[in-house]
């Protein structure tokens, strides 16, 4: 089989669970194409798809959608996978607001003060989100410090598949993984 050298696939997906089957499809073909074996691509599929999952949790924390660009390097002998988190909205979401008419700006208003009709409501409410507020907070800080933790889990599971793990996190909290097999034998 003649391999080629540096050969790069890029795929860009939503940020979204069921899209991660197609990341491991394009991945199992383009290892089965460089000559990987079975058990090496179910190797790699695991880390893909633990590296998409990590990015797509990274994506609805920071910036609630977004997509995930994956490119795939074909080389002698290996695969390099790179998956980045980036925030955004895909063509067809661009799409789907345009055909959704806001509401006009008097229907909005009345229904406000539809809601805030009395002085007690409002203070009830501020009450209720003073309230809601504190618990976010405690909330928070406990979901940071799990977050934390299933992040070295997960990070250490994609260790376990490939050969080389590169880990970055950006200043503005993006995810960015790239992952290098190598072809045994």
């Amino acid at each position: 089989m003649a391999r080629t050298r540096g050969d790069v696939t890029e795929l860009k997906l939503p940020a979204q669970a069921p899209y991660v089957m197609v990341a491991k499809r394009a991945a199992g073909a383009l290892a089965s194409c460089a000559g990987f074996s079975l058990e090496e691509i179910d190797e790699l599929n695991i880390a893909v798809a633990q590296a998409c999952e990590r990015a797509i949790a990274t994506v609805g924390r920071l910036w609630g959608n977004g997509y995930l660009k994956l490119a795939f390097r074909l080389d002698s002998g290996r695969i390099e996978v790179d998956v980045q988190a980036l925030p955004g909205i895909m063509e067809e979401d661009v799409s789907r607001a345009g055909r959704e008419m806001p509401r006009p700006r008097a229907e909005r208003v009345r229904r406000a003060e539809e809601l805030l009709a009395t002085q007690e409501e409002r203070r009830q409410l501020q009450g209720q989100a003073e309230r809601m507020a504190g618990v976010a907070a405690a909330n928070l800080a406990a979901q940071e410090a799990a977050m934390a933790d299933l992040e070295g889990i997960a990070v250490n599971l994609i260790r376990l598949f490939v050969d080389d793990l590169r880990y970055n996190v950006d200043a503005r909290g993006a995810v960015r993984m790239r992952m290098v097999k190598y072809l045994v034998g």
